[in-house]
């Protein structure tokens, strides 16, 4: 081939007479003749062959004319493209070869069309678009306007498949324009169809749900025309593909009352091919209707239509909508937990497509990994997820390569515009230009050709610098979305849990099952502190934490960190100690919480590494500058050091101290990663000096504001008797919309504790039914719920309903913990956010602060006056008068044993026992100094000795009032 050219291009060069001119242009049609023939000669021999072995070929007559045969080849083609589509294409081919012989050319075009459309499916687009291109150019040298139009159609449908829409719509309305013409409502009809599906394709790619609009509008217009025409196919044609735009638009946001459209237009579709003997129609229909109802949660009627469609589709050999009837049916059954039928339709469908097209359905691995997960073989799940991203990626490619084959069909027709016209000119050149003329010519096309080949270089790198970002964004997206996951799969049950303990902890228990109940709850919050650690550690990673810089007093924060890890210290027989350098200002104004995080890390592993001697925090003032101050935060300990080797090694994720099999101490290997992390955020940098056998200082210097706008933390609860009387949660509605049951059983017990009128609903719809039908006082509403999730159930009763339930108040319960599902929630309509899983007080809290508004709410528990107790207890005064007697007996005791005691264990239970009687004649003041006793076994010497006292005080005036009452029952 080389030397081939090169000959040709010297007798380009060398030959300059019109004989020479003459000769070489004799010698290069000869040439190019030869070639060919021979390529048309194999060629022919190979089709021959391919042909030769279909039966149906075989069997034709062998006295048929030439019309006939190519008739007969054109039938045998249309029967083979929905059963083998190569071979379907080999004989649309000799229909074209054998057309072309006879001057058939209708047949031309639409063996072509029909070639192109058949590569089309094949995602083979380019290829697509010359046959439709050849099939064109035949139309328009006939003057065929029904050709051109369906060829306009067909050319519209390869620009949907390369998701250039607009270019789709462009070509489809030229197809329209013409069967409008010709007044052809049939291809009107059809054409419309076309035009709504590059409408839904487009809305899901862009997501503007305006397009959804268009294409009902096309729909419905198609349904107009086929009424009038009384086709009773194309108009169940017309009812799928109004059944399925209701039903996707649904899926996307849309109202409920989409689906019931859905299921009426459906029906109708499905009533008129049962009529018309149509039933591929009939099956497509009924699957519409299967689907309407599996979004609806009626399983069993949805599963009950998909088994009607199989026999049809079967039986037409519609071996492809057979695949994907089988996955909807393995859905339905996963949906009812039988996850091992899931799993052998969802094989057998993909067994299906495989054989069909050799095409793997990327979807199917999704849903094989979830039902692998369901059946906790998770080796099988890891494998299917991660042939899922692999096909995925690989249809994403395609997707884009089509994409830009699709722009670089637009340039290939500009630049044929371009030669037409440059031909066109060349006929006007006289013979002494013309070999001038060709060389620029060929110039010109050289340079625009190495262009293209440029610019196709650097927009396929561009293109692949892109995807590699996109790819790697993607693979950043999954991990927080399995961290979510995996949070809130985790926090689901853990609140149930934690739940359920709090709720035995109201019952009588002795001390063996106290104990054991104090360790599940410590287990509890164990592993929530390790599901901490980990989101903590992804949002790091993500870039997603954001300081939040408040003013705080020094002197506080170092009391409440003291505080918190005394208890571990003494436990251990440990000394720790704070010591802060004189001079250091009193407020700073910087992140306190995430500060807290990094010390109490810092300080919590030197007490865990340290078997004896002290722990030690000390602040020093580094150094000031521009309204500034830098602090040095040095935490040194005593205990087992750290390795030289190792001083860089346990600042990384997941690295522990101590090696794999000698572990003595628990921790995840995050809290070091984490703190160096926060550390650097806020403008520091954490560093470690350690030696083995003698200890470990670990050193770093932030910056502070001491002066400037600043929200004063609030260090304590500040009680008194100036606040408003709080009211009690007793005698309010709520609705609970939670699908989990233990769940609903734990807030259903909390609930009717608090003596709290409430109802369950399972799912939003439920709820939705129960917020027409009766009055509430506030929603409590779960995020991850069947079908309608919790913030569109929220958007739902925000915009859909009327006042007053349009503005009753929302707390959202959800298992996620990253902020930005909580401003999700806030964003939504909803009113406040609790995390699961929650205390009781927690739940308390933020249901008074929604209802009432309140700034100061009292502790959680009962605040009856004697006076309504005894309204209690108005039908039963013998009742009333032992409980009397009962409080009398007991309450000096537990008085003199709590002023005699200085055990702040025995302090702490005594006051829990104090707190319940008390509670029984509303002492706010004094169960809110009981509870500070109860919870707080490290406060100091003298402020529990004064809240004793206080405690002793008003209860010894409580016993008074209590005699009175008694006194004057008794008369």
């Amino acid at each position: 081939m080389a030397a081939f050219l090169l000959s040709e291009l010297l007798l380009r060069l060398h030959l300059s007479s019109p004989e020479r001119n003459y000769c070489f242009t004799f010698a290069a049609h000869l040439k190019r003749f030869i070639f060919i023939a021979l390529g048309f000669l194999f060629a022919s021999i190979s089709v021959a062959q391919e042909l030769s072995a279909i039966p149906e070929i075989n069997s034709l007559p062998r006295d048929l004319s030439s019309i006939a045969y190519t008739d007969s080849l054109f039938s045998i083609a249309k029967k083979y493209k929905d059963i083998d589509a190569i071979k379907a294409i080999r004989i649309y081919e000799a229909v074209i070869d054998n057309a072309k012989k006879n001057g058939y050319t209708k047949l031309r075009i639409e063996s072509n069309n029909e070639i192109g459309h058949l590569k089309s499916e094949q995602n083979q687009l380019p290829e697509a678009y010359k046959y439709h291109q050849e099939a064109f150019k035949l139309a328009v040298e006939t003057g065929d306007s029904a050709e051109l139009a369906l060829t306009y159609n067909r050319i519209g449908d390869v620009y949907k498949r390369l998701r250039l829409q607009d270019k789709a719509v462009q070509y489809i309305k030229k197809a329209v324009t013409i069967a409008r013409l010709r007044t052809d409502s049939f291809h009107i009809s059809a054409f419309s169809d076309l035009m709504g599906h590059v409408y839904m394709d487009w809305a899901e790619e862009s997501n503007k749900f305006n397009h959804y609009y268009e294409a009902l509008k096309n729909y419905k217009y198609s349904l107009h025309i086929n009424e009038k025409r009384k086709d009773l196919l194309r108009l169940s044609i017309s009812y799928i593909n109004l059944g399925n735009a209701y039903m996707v638009m649904y899926k996307h946001g849309g109202e409920r009352s989409f689906l019931t459209q859905s299921i009426n237009y459906s029906l109708k579709g499905q009533s008129l091919a049962t009529g018309g003997d149509f039933p591929i129609e009939w099956a497509i229909n009924t699957i519409n209707l299967g689907e309407a109802h599996y979004l609806l949660g009626d399983y069993g009627t949805a599963i009950g239509y998909f088994d009607q469609c199989l026999p049809v589709f079967e039986k037409q050999n519609k071996r492809l909508w057979y695949a994907a009837v089988l996955v909807d049916i393995a859905l339905v059954h996963e949906k009812k937990k039988e996850f091992d039928k899931a799993l052998e339709l969802i094989k057998k469908a993909n067994k299906i497509t495989m054989e069909y097209d050799q095409v793997e359905p990327y979807i199917n691995y999704k849903h094989l990994a979830e039902l692998y997960a369901e059946k906790k073989d998770y080796k099988a799940a890891y494998e299917a997820t991660n042939k899922y991203h692999e096909l995925f990626n690989r249809d994403l490619n395609t997707r884009t390569m089509l994409e830009m084959e699709g722009k670089q069909l637009e340039l290939d027709n500009e630049r044929k515009d371009k030669e037409i016209e440059l031909l066109n000119k060349e006929n006007k050149y006289n013979a002494a230009q013309h070999k001038k003329d060709i060389l620029v010519n060929y110039a010109l096309i050289a340079f625009s050709v190495l262009m293209i080949i440029v610019l196709i270089l650097v927009y396929n790198r561009s293109r692949l610098l892109k995807r590699s970002k996109e790819l790697a964004e993607h693979a950043r997206r999954m991990q927080q979305q399995f961290l979510a996951n995996t949070s809130h799969e985790i926090r689901t049950p853990m609140n149930g849990i934690i739940g359920m303990a709090d709720q035995l902890a109201h019952t009588d228990l002795n001390d063996d099952q106290k104990n054991s109940l104090d360790i599940i709850k410590k287990s509890a919050y164990s592993l929530l502190g390790i599901i901490d650690d980990v989101l903590d550690l992804s949002k790091i990673q993500a870039g997603r934490i954001e300081l939040k810089e408040r003013k705080f007093s020094l002197d506080n924060f170092l009391h409440d960190i003291k505080k918190l890890l005394v208890t571990q210290a003494a436990k251990k027989n440990l000394e720790l100690t704070i010591n802060r350098q004189e001079g250091l200002p009193g407020y700073l104004i910087g992140d306190d919480n995430r500060l807290r995080q990094v010390l109490i890390n810092l300080l919590s592993n030197a007490i865990k590494f340290t078997s004896k001697g002290s722990v030690e925090l000390r602040l020093s003032l580094d150094k000031k500058q521009d309204e500034k101050v830098y602090i040095k935060f040095s935490v040194t300990d005593t205990g087992i050091g750290i390795p030289l080797k190792k001083t860089e090694e346990i600042f990384t994720s997941f690295v522990q101290l101590e090696d794999p099999g000698q572990r003595t101490q628990g921790g995840t290997g995050l809290g070091l990663a984490i703190s160096k992390s926060l550390v650097e955020l806020m403008g520091g940098r954490i560093t470690v000096k350690s030696k083995p056998g003698e200890g470990s200082t670990f050193e770093f210097t932030l910056p502070f504001k001491t002066t400037g706008p600043g929200e004063l933390a609030v260090d304590t609860i500040t009680t008194g008797t100036n606040h408003p009387e709080n009211r009690d949660l007793e005698g309010i509605s709520v609705l609970v919309v939670e699908d989990n049951l233990v769940n609903q059983q734990v807030i259903v017990k909390i609930l009717e504790r608090w003596r709290v009128e409430n109802d369950i609903a399972s799912l939003a719809v439920e709820a939705f039914e129960l917020l027409g039908a009766k009055k509430y006082d506030i929603i409590l509403m779960d995020i991850e719920l069947p079908g309608i999730n919790g913030w569109q159930a929220t958007e739902y009763i925000r915009t859909k309903f009327r006042e007053p339930v349009n503005s009753i108040p929302i707390l959202a319960l959800t298992a996620y913990a990253y902020d930005s599902e909580k401003e999700k929630c806030l964003q939504c309509g909803m009113n406040d956010v609790l995390i699961k899983p929650y205390s009781e007080e927690e739940l308390y809290l933020k249901m008074r602060k929604l209802l009432y508004n309140e700034e100061y709410i009292a502790p959680l528990s009962r605040k009856n006056s004697i006076e309504e107790l005894e309204d209690r207890y108005s039908n039963d005064s013998e009742a009333l008068q032992e409980l009397y007697e009962l409080f009398l007996t007991e309450m000096p005791v537990y008085l003199a044993d709590l002023k005699a005691s200085h055990d702040p264990e025995a302090i702490s239970k005594l006051a829990h026992k104090i707190k319940s009687p008390v509670s029984l004649f509303g002492e706010t003041e004094t169960i809110e100094k009981l509870r500070r006793l109860n919870a707080n076994t490290d406060l100091s010497d003298e402020d529990r000795s004064v809240l004793i006292e206080n405690v002793v005080n008003a209860c010894a005036e409580l016993i008074k009032r209590v005699h009175t009452r008694l006194k004057k029952l008794k008369t």
